[in-house]
């Protein structure tokens, strides 16, 4: 199904039973939940530079749908390093990463995307449903990125981030072990929607059986969101009665 942004559902009524069956939501940050900036892209460069000496071949390569480990492994093996030497730079690079991004996130007024934030704090009141992330940023930059942009962290508390994983498909299982450890609920596709601006958000929904949102909030557009047929796609999420309606729906493609 492809929805048109602020399309409503006739007749669609705020009715957030207890009947509803436990759901999984998990968003994307960039592009998706915040409006999208190079900011990333810089902190990653410097980190890289500061640690390993160069950033490789980083200026060529697309962030969209992709890990923060992912990137870093691929440009810098690029770049002639060993797996080891990676592996070993790792934690270096990440807390760079974060030092970095503790004052350039703040001072480039990041704000959330259209429509983000009346869509969590009706969510967040919901019940049966569970709030999460999915997202290719590693930990520390995921959460100082929705600080910057005036959203509580704690509002999502099952995630999976850009360091658990290389390929974006690695994350939802995470995300999943995850889940049921917090919540003590079995999570899987039939019960989970990822929310992404990126065919890779769509990709990796699909790989595992659950079900996406593609939202052409960031980088992407429309027409490229839609060959890599989600099952709902919106140019935004400003319309909150007909989001939630498709974040909810029990129907399964």
């Amino acid at each position: 199904m492809l929805g048109r942004a602020g399309q409503s559902l006739p007749g669609f009524l705020i009715d957030w039973s207890a009947s509803l069956s436990a759901q999984l939501i998990l968003f994307d940050v960039d592009g998706t939940l915040i409006a999208t900036n190079y900011t990333g892209r810089w902190v990653m460069s410097h980190a890289l530079r500061e640690v390993f000496g160069t950033d490789g071949a980083l200026d060529s390569i697309s962030f969209a749908g992709k890990t923060d480990l992912g990137i870093i492994t691929s440009v810098m093996a690029g770049a002639g390093l060993s797996a080891e030497e990676i592996s070993l730079g790792l934690p270096s690079v990440y807390e760079s990463m974060t030092r970095h991004g503790g004052v350039r996130f703040f001072g480039d007024n990041l704000v959330p995307c259209s429509g983000v934030t009346t869509l969590l704090e009706t969510l967040r009141t919901m019940p049966r449903i569970t709030l999460g992330l999915q997202t290719g940023n590693v930990r520390e930059t995921a959460l100082l990125k929705l600080t910057a942009a005036g959203l509580d962290p704690s509002w999502f508390t099952v995630n999976a981030f850009g360091s658990d994983s290389s390929a974006r498909e690695g994350l939802l299982p995470v995300a999943w072990r995850r889940a049921m450890k917090l919540t003590d609920t079995s999570f899987s596709g039939h019960n989970t929607i990822v929310v992404g601006d990126t065919p890779g958000d769509i990709k990796s929904a699909r790989a595992n059986g659950a079900r996406s949102l593609g939202v052409a909030s960031g980088f992407c557009s429309y027409s490229e969101l839609a060959e890599a047929r989600p099952d709902h796609l919106l140019s935004d999420l400003t319309d909150t009665d007909f989001v939630i309606s498709i974040l909810t729906s029990s129907d399964y493609p």
